[in-house]
């Protein structure tokens, strides 16, 4: 009798293990997609905004020094060109980081 308890209780532990490790795969599969989707979206709007609303700008030395406002113009753009370069490499960087460990790092808090 005891090991016949025994081997359902095992069997009865088998299938939540494997019904979690199904749960687990599906859930990451999902996110892996849902996360490709969000990345490529916003990726594109940050470029698109870089490369409408902030060009990159030339002039020649004497047009910088012969108007103040216009240094103090292509000093903003180029902040803010390199503020959206930056926002794009964090959104590579999260992007390639292992979808699995973050989950298992979110389902843990």
């Amino acid at each position: 009798d005891q090991p016949l308890l025994q081997s359902i209780k095992l069997a009865e532990e088998n299938v939540l293990l494997e019904s979690h490790s199904s749960v687990e795969t599906l859930l990451e599969e999902t996110m892996r997609k849902w996360e490709g989707t969000v990345t490529n979206s916003a990726k594109l709007h940050f470029q698109s905004v870089l490369d409408s609303q902030y060009p990159p700008l030339f002039f020649s030395q004497e047009d910088l020094e012969a108007h103040e406002n216009l240094r103090l113009i292509v000093e903003f753009n180029l902040y803010m060109r390199t503020t959206f370069m930056k926002v794009l490499r964090h959104i590579d960087e999260i992007s390639n980081q292992d979808v699995a460990s973050r989950l298992s790092c979110s389902l843990q808090r």
